[in-house]
């Protein structure tokens, strides 16, 4: 649904959905290793997440726009959101130097050691799926490359900016907020000496009897973390790899009308998923509806472990 969305906030909070199955597949593993993996991987995405918001938001005030159709080859001349929103593609991809390639590192590694290798597949094919739709979007409305983009109902709503019409000059530090978002995430993944901090908080978090301790008594006992340093040149391959394929199933949605049939793979997952798109059309009802369904499972769910 990620790949399938053309609203550029819509598409955004879909694959925040994909990376958050990424983060529950790693604390349904455990361990402390996973669950610190876990949290690197959650502080990595806020980061890089909230930067392509905000980059959304100026393309929203610059342009007026938030469907990739209605912004097609309209932000030829705006060279640092480009920067900004191709540096967003690259890190959801889990490529270095982001932080969600250490992150990927660790639950790759614990997926490994708890004999379930194609989890690491799953991770890279979600990397792959939400960096493309990242990607289509900048390459159709920054470059104007291919033909007009496909487009759905939900991403033809208009959408009104913040601000006056009269008013759609960017100034430097409506960039600077999501340049830090981009930043930290770089800064956090170069300088690695936090790691063993979060690992040995994970290993307590973990155990009974540390938490037992640490809540009851407000004592820490002394914990050591091996950590997954070992891991992180194979993610930084793989992250690279997913870059790669992300950068190709893009490319394959903008120039669908020169392939043929068989290579218009990136096209075939835009316009698909008829019957998921009238579950979740973006009507205002739908939100309502799905997270009544949701709460009520999960409520569901929690009662049955409880009475077993």
């Amino acid at each position: 649904m990620c790949y399938a969305e053309h609203h550029l906030k819509r598409m955004l909070a879909f694959s925040t959905i994909c990376h958050a199955g990424i983060m529950l597949a790693g604390i349904a593993i455990g361990g402390p290793l996973a669950f610190a993996a876990m949290l690197v991987y959650l502080l990595g995405h806020t980061f890089i997440k909230g930067g392509l918001f905000l980059t959304s938001g100026i393309l929203l005030h610059r342009l007026r726009a938030s469907g990739e159709r209605t912004l097609f080859a309209r932000g030829k001349r705006l060279r640092w959101t480009t920067l900004l929103w191709f540096s967003g593609a690259l890190g959801l991809a889990g490529a270095p130097p982001f932080l969600l390639m250490i992150g990927e590192a660790g639950l790759s590694k614990v997926a490994e050691e708890a004999t379930r290798p194609w989890i690491s597949w799953v991770f890279m094919a979600d990397g792959a799926l939400t960096s493309a739709a990242v990607l289509r979007v900048g390459i159709h409305t920054f470059w104007g490359w291919g033909s007009e983009p496909i487009t759905d109902e939900a991403a033809e709503i208009g959408e009104l900016p913040e601000t006056a019409e009269e008013d759609q000059c960017i100034f430097w530090y409506q960039f600077v907020p999501a340049a830090i978002c981009f930043a930290i995430p770089i800064a956090l993944a170069t300088i690695t000496g936090w790691l063993h901090v979060l690992g040995e908080t994970s290993t307590i978090f973990s155990q009974q009897s540390g938490m037992a301790q640490l809540i009851y008594k407000g004592e820490v006992s002394s914990r050591q973390f091996a950590g997954w340093s070992e891991a992180f040149i194979g993610s930084a391959i793989r992250g690279a790899s997913v870059f790669g394929v992300a950068t190709l199933l893009a490319l394959s949605s903008v120039f669908r009308r020169r392939l043929k049939r068989p290579m218009r793979i990136g096209a075939f997952l835009e316009s698909g998923f008829h019957p998921l798109r009238s579950l979740q059309s973006g009507h205002p009802a739908d939100y309502v509806l799905w997270i009544s369904i949701g709460l009520a499972s999960v409520g569901l769910a929690t009662l049955l472990l409880a009475r077993s």
